[in-house]
């Protein structure tokens, strides 16, 4: 039987206790969670009733291509803001700087 690796179970971890957080009314129903070895389930929940619920965490989200998104949403408020400074009449390169420190020095000097 095929073990998870240490780096899917940390992620699969942090991705469950998201959904707690997001469910804090189910989160208070949970006495203990468990991550066997095991590639099924990935979680194992035991409710304080002493029910116990498995989880298979679709991996319909890749991690990298979430990251490289997120990045991306950040640069295009970066810009949005320099935009914003542009029209207004303010330095641009104060609101790209936050974004990528000394990728935009120089821009409008």
């Amino acid at each position: 039987m095929a073990t998870r690796s240490t780096a899917h179970a940390g992620e699969e971890k942090a991705i469950f206790d998201a959904f707690v957080a997001a469910h804090p009314s189910f989160g208070a129903q949970i006495k203990n969670v468990e991550q066997p070895d095991a590639e099924f389930p990935d979680v194992i929940v035991e409710l304080k009733n002493g029910t116990f619920i498995d989880f298979e965490l679709g991996e319909w989200l890749h991690g990298a291509r979430m990251a490289a998104a997120k990045q991306y949403d950040a640069f295009a408020k970066a810009i949005g803001h320099a935009i914003a400074d542009l029209v207004l009449g303010r330095d641009t390169r104060v609101a790209l700087d936050a974004f990528a420190p000394g990728r935009f020095a120089g821009v409008r000097e």
